[in-house]
């Protein structure tokens, strides 16, 4: 039997939100409200065929008057939100119904909003959208590339130190922790750095939702003194997909600058069926959190053993749980000295030893039933949950025997060529500016000294190569090649005429 109470002895059992909703549904309260399909009844017989007419009828709107909280929507949310709070070490919670995204944007027009944010470059692109909405004025710090497996580590504490002391304007931080990969700096350090410089803790925590359940995990964002952190409880926990939540500690940043920007942000039409979700999410992971994350550890480990014995792929680091694992040669080589904790339920292997790029080894996996999360140049990445079973991780490791044993035969390209991420460009423009000028679409070939006007970045992992107002590099032009002539994805291209453009701003210094 898991947890019932949280650490200040509150009762996590109850479920407030879901179970109004679906005692609505149940009261059979006859509804001449929206939405329009009723409760099911008039929806499309296939579409209710196949998601069922339970969902269907949670799918009500705000109307809903809870015969067991005697209240409205508003507080009946607000009940699961303050049990989340409670639950997660936060002074308050707010339900997203569009995604880490929304977080992400309400947290910088909070903080930071018309200021300076400093802000890792190998951020999602969210963030960059973010900086436009809340017209920043973005800082970067460096990532550090490791090139023998093409992952971009976080920016170490130090580098942020050092651009705080050189921008002490800066109104926040924003930090990604852990990155897509599943590493995790040092936060409690840097917040602590943070704090006594008076600057503002903002966490993208996206793939951290199940931080701080187990002691092998590193601890939750705002147990590390971040002031605002936005999480992703669908991609690890068990909420529906967009459904996040945001948590904040009063201090620095306002919470009613939070709701407010919250309230310009996110759709007055709420789903009911994500916010259930999240609400149950919640109440899982405190009754049953530590169980689900060591199930998660043990299937990821073993699929790693597996890996580790099939020629040409190489597992990266590290040991589950441990701060610096065992020390480790190959591709991995370094990765264990980088300061840094690894998501022991997120499962790295390298292919590069297959002569094979990670971009087509997801494409080999899919033809051999299995969907892994992300590639990179040399790598792909597989999200291991409490969800997996013997089957789910026997399918896994039978897909990696096939892919060496066919891999390099079925590639049918080069292996990857390893172009090391560039430098970002000089900044010439605001990214509001930028974003919001009219620009013109050009080749990419013929971009070098333009100026970027959208989010061009390879997703996954949703990284940036160009953000709005930027110079574009000779270097980004080449590597945005490279990515796609390996079969990769880049987000905010276009094509014309069978070759890539990207959108330009208008700027009087070229």
């Amino acid at each position: 039997m898991g947890r019932t109470t949280d650490a200040e002895g509150i009762d996590q059992r109850t479920a407030p939100f879901f179970e109004a909703v679906r005692a609505y549904r149940d009261a059979q309260v006859v509804p001449f409200h929206t939405p329009g399909h009723k409760q099911g009844r008039g929806a499309p017989c296939d579409w209710a065929a196949a998601v069922g007419p339970g969902a269907l009828g949670l799918d009500v709107s705000d109307v809903l008057i809870s015969p067991r909280w005697d209240d409205s929507w508003t507080a009946v949310l607000a009940a699961a939100e303050g049990l989340a709070a409670r639950a997660f070490g936060a002074d308050f919670c707010h339900f997203l119904v569009n995604g880490t995204t929304a977080g992400v944007h309400a947290m910088l027009l909070a903080a930071a909003a018309g200021g300076k944010v400093i802000v890792a470059r190998n951020s999602h692109r969210s963030v960059i959208g973010g900086l436009i909405l809340a017209d920043a004025w973005p800082v970067y710090v460096e990532p550090v590339p490791h090139g023998p497996t093409g992952l971009w580590l976080p920016p170490p504490v130090d580098a942020w130190i050092q651009a705080m002391d050189e921008h002490p304007d800066a109104a926040a931080i924003l930090v990604t922790y852990p990155t897509y990969d599943g590493a995790a700096l040092d936060l409690a350090a840097l917040a602590a750095a943070a704090a006594a410089r008076g600057v503002a803790v903002l966490v993208d925590e996206a793939h951290g939702a199940h931080f701080g359940l187990h002691p092998a995990l590193p601890p939750r964002a705002v147990a590390a003194g971040a002031d605002l952190s936005a999480q992703s409880p669908h991609k690890l926990l068990g909420a529906l997909t967009q459904g996040s939540w945001l948590l904040g500690r009063a201090g620095r940043v306002a919470p009613d600058a939070v709701a407010a920007a919250l309230g310009i942000l996110q759709t007055t039409s709420p789903s009911a069926l994500l916010l259930a979700s999240l609400d149950v999410a919640r109440r899982q992971a405190v009754q049953e959190g530590a169980a689900m994350v060591e199930a998660a550890m043990a299937r990821a480990a073993a699929i790693r053993a597996h890996a580790a014995g099939v020629p040409g792929l190489a597992c990266l680091p590290p040991a589950p749980g441990a701060a610096g694992a065992a020390r480790s040669g190959g591709p991995a080589a370094g990765l264990e000295d980088a300061g840094l904790r690894w998501d022991p339920t997120k499962v790295l292997i390298q292919v590069s030893g297959l002569g094979i790029s990670g971009y087509a080894a997801a494409g080999l996996f899919r033809r051999f039933g299995v969907q892994v999360e992300l590639a990179g140049p040399g790598y792909v990445l597989a999200l291991v949950t409490w969800a997996d079973t013997d089957a789910t991780a026997a399918a896994l490791c039978r897909g990696l025997e096939r892919l060496a044993q066919e891999g390099p035969a079925l590639a049918g390209r080069g292996g990857p060529r390893g172009v090391a991420p560039p430098p970002p460009g000089r900044q010439r423009l605001r990214p509001r500016a930028a974003a919001l000028a009219p620009g013109q679409w050009v080749p990419l070939s013929r971009a070098a000294g333009a100026i970027a006007a959208d989010v061009v970045c390879p997703y996954p992992p949703g990284i940036p190569v160009l953000c709005p107002g930027e110079e574009v590099s000779e270097e980004a032009v080449a590597y945005l090649q490279d990515i796609l002539g390996q079969g990769g994805e880049v987000r905010g291209l276009v094509w014309d005429g069978g070759s890539p453009h990207v959108r330009v701003a208008p700027w009087g210094g070229r």
